[in-house]
């Protein structure tokens, strides 16, 4: 029996997220009489599901399951009691279910809404709030950790769509190489997130989005720094989505004094115990900053306004 001693009903949220969302959806949300107020929390993992439930989803899965974590995240994620994991048997059950089904290519894009669940469109209405929070700053995008370029080409299209006569433009950079995790990464595997840069050059090419979206190949260790030291680009949102310590270290400072008072520097990994690195850094080079959560989000996760110092002086 479920809440209330009411049989809840669950119903699936499906995604077409990236690996490193797809292990979270779908989430199982519970209904019924009084769930709100008698609930201790709005979810309902796997291992709480109904045994009639349960028995459906077939073992073949779960191995998947675990090879992906193996693969995305390292043997360290076995050992790592996520708190989305187990939702992620269903999420692949559904997958399957819904390409079962043949949709086309063209079904897939141009109606996107009927095969994205609930936690890929929160990530996109968070990078749309925060689009509409800086929309009347002047100021630039800039991202480390393009990958496909999904976050790129999204903002990309928001200002071409909004701001067709001003001068921002999109900034991605990358090394297009994959994960190269360090000693304190022990949930990254190497090489994993590496994407195809001429596809993504060939995407921007047919859109007729060069004019705004700018790929820039480099090693964001070393090599952002000095980019930025010579082109002077004021950024209005700055989004970091590399989850490597070393990645974080060299490029957080950077993307943070380049944004101009009041941008929005987007944490995509903060405070996801598998990146517990992400919150490290933020500490370390970024002390005191004010770090505020997505709400109804997974990914993006987190979110910092630079706020602007008092003016002092004469008046």
């Amino acid at each position: 029996m479920g809440i209330g001693g009411h049989r809840p009903r669950l119903r699936p949220l499906v995604g077409t997220a990236s690996p490193a969302r797809q292990l979270g959806a779908p989430i199982l949300h519970v209904t019924g009489p009084n769930w709100r107020r008698r609930a201790k929390s709005r979810f309902v993992r796997s291992n709480e599901m109904l045994p009639e439930t349960a028995a459906r989803i077939p073992s073949f899965l779960a191995a998947q399951i675990a090879m992906a974590d193996r693969f995305h995240y390292g043997a360290a994620m076995s050992d790592l009691d996520w708190k989305f994991s187990r939702s992620a048997t269903r999420f692949h059950r559904t997958i399957d279910e819904m390409l079962a089904l043949n949709p086309s290519a063209k079904d897939l894009i141009h109606h996107n809404p009927i095969w994205a669940g609930g936690e890929t469109l929160a990530g996109w209405n968070a990078f749309y709030e925060t689009y509409r929070m800086t929309s009347h700053l002047a100021g630039h995008y800039a991202e480390v950790g393009t990958d496909k370029g999904a976050s790129l080409l999204y903002f990309a299209k928001l200002f071409e769509q909004y701001e067709p006569r001003s001068f921002t433009e999109c900034h991605g950079f990358d090394w297009f190489q994959g994960m190269a995790p360090g000693e304190k990464d022990a949930g990254v595997q190497s090489g994993s997130y590496q994407s195809d840069e001429a596809v993504l050059r060939r995407l921007i090419d047919i859109q007729e989005l060069g004019h705004i979206a700018k790929i820039h190949r480099m090693d964001a260790r070393t090599e952002l720094g000095p980019w930025f030291d010579t082109h002077k680009l004021p950024l209005k949102i700055a989004l970091m989505d590399a989850g490597v310590s070393d990645v974080l270290r060299g490029a957080l400072p950077v993307l943070w004094a380049n944004l101009v008072p009041n941008g929005v520097l987007i944490l995509d990994h903060f405070s996801d115990p598998r990146i517990m690195p992400e919150v490290e850094v933020v500490r370390e080079c970024l002390p005191g900053i004010e770090v505020n959560v997505f709400l109804g989000c997974r990914h993006p996760a987190a979110y910092a306004v630079k706020r602007q110092a008092p003016i002092s002086g004469n008046r």
